[in-house]
């Protein structure tokens, strides 16, 4: 981690807001360490608080060490994000397997515990041959499903980009997502199953010339909400979903163009992300993973008055970081997943 806006606040602000006993020290005063003391007790019991919300429920939430044989199935496992998250489900877990649904399965040939399927998610014929042999094989094991494949288009202007372009990212991103999610859902039993979606602040955030993309995300992101809402007012225990919402990762998709602000919007790792996100899953941790701290906020953006919502804007360059990727350009129409 850098120094930018997200080291300060992780290693100053909020452990002094946890834990303020420095300050309350400082002022040698009985009334302020007493003020301090039942401001600590307040903060950090609504945070332990959140957590037992999120992670509660009237099944028992077992991690992947004590579960027999897991099958986790991940899609765009063999570059970026989703390369990063088995490694690090490989190096925790001994008696795991990873089923990496990806078009190219190369990285991971020699990996006895990972089973590669090939498969184009744009073709919808193709992913129903690989979802029906992953079905008849592996449906019961599957208890962890992160739905991490994603590519973008090249950056345009919405009306310059072709049709076809924008489809095929919205089969990849989004249609492809919601195969998958109906497919491995548990109808009739008691599996337990995590289920982790990434998608990105830019399906909120919606900056320029990446329409497709952030209408993708954006997409992607309400069907995992209401997917949610589904199990919940259904009472349904054994299921439970994770909402991955970064800033821009460390990866090839979006490599090369680094933020205009980036103290203000420092880039994720990957790895990090992807440790975060095996802890969540170990603990059974339901709502929303949001990095870095700027991602907490854009819905907020988006809901202030318009000049103030210009300003922000403006100020971080959002809309004016991007080049225009023609159809000769070396980075044309990306499929790296994320």
């Amino acid at each position: 981690m850098g120094f930018d806006i997200d080291f300060i606040l992780s290693y100053v602000v909020f452990p002094l807001l946890r834990f303020p006993v420095p300050i309350a020290f400082a002022c040698s005063k009985l009334y302020a360490i007493v003020v301090f003391s039942i401001w600590t007790l307040i903060i950090n019991g609504f945070y332990w608080l959140e957590l037992w919300f999120r992670s509660r429920g009237e099944q028992t939430w077992k991690s992947l060490n004590e579960l027999h044989d897991p099958i986790v199935l991940i899609t765009g496992g063999s570059n970026g994000l989703g390369r990063c998250i088995i490694h690090k489900l490989l190096r925790s877990y001994n008696n795991i397997k990873v089923i990496n649904l990806d078009l190219d399965v190369q990285y991971w040939s020699e990996e006895a515990r990972v089973i590669n399927i090939e498969c184009d998610l744009v073709n919808a014929d193709g992913l129903e041959l690989a979802l029906k042999k992953i079905k008849l094989e592996y449906e019961d094991k599957i208890n962890l499903l992160i739905c991490n494949a994603g590519v973008r288009s090249r950056f345009n202007w919405f009306e310059d980009t072709p049709i076809d372009e924008m489809q095929r990212i919205m089969n990849i991103n989004t249609w492809s997502t919601a195969r998958i999610l109906q497919a491995i859902i548990p109808r009739d039993n008691q599996r337990q199953l995590y289920i982790v979606t990434i998608s990105s602040v830019l399906g909120i955030l919606a900056p320029s010339k990446v329409a497709s993309y952030a209408a993708s995300k954006a997409a992607i992101t309400a069907l995992h909400n209401s997917m949610t809402n589904d199990f919940l007012v259904r009472g349904i225990g054994n299921i439970r979903t994770l909402l991955v919402l970064p800033g821009q990762i460390d990866t090839q998709m979006f490599d090369g163009f680094p933020p205009p602000r980036k103290f203000w919007a420092p880039i994720v790792c990957p790895a990090a992300l992807a440790e975060a996100i095996i802890d969540h899953c170990e603990n059974g941790l339901r709502g929303t993973l949001r990095t870095p701290l700027y991602s907490y906020f854009p819905e907020f953006l988006m809901g202030i008055p318009y000049l103030l919502q210009r300003f922000a804007r403006n100020f971080s360059k959002m809309d004016n970081c991007l080049p225009i990727e023609t159809i000769s350009s070396k980075r044309s129409l990306a499929s790296v997943d994320l």
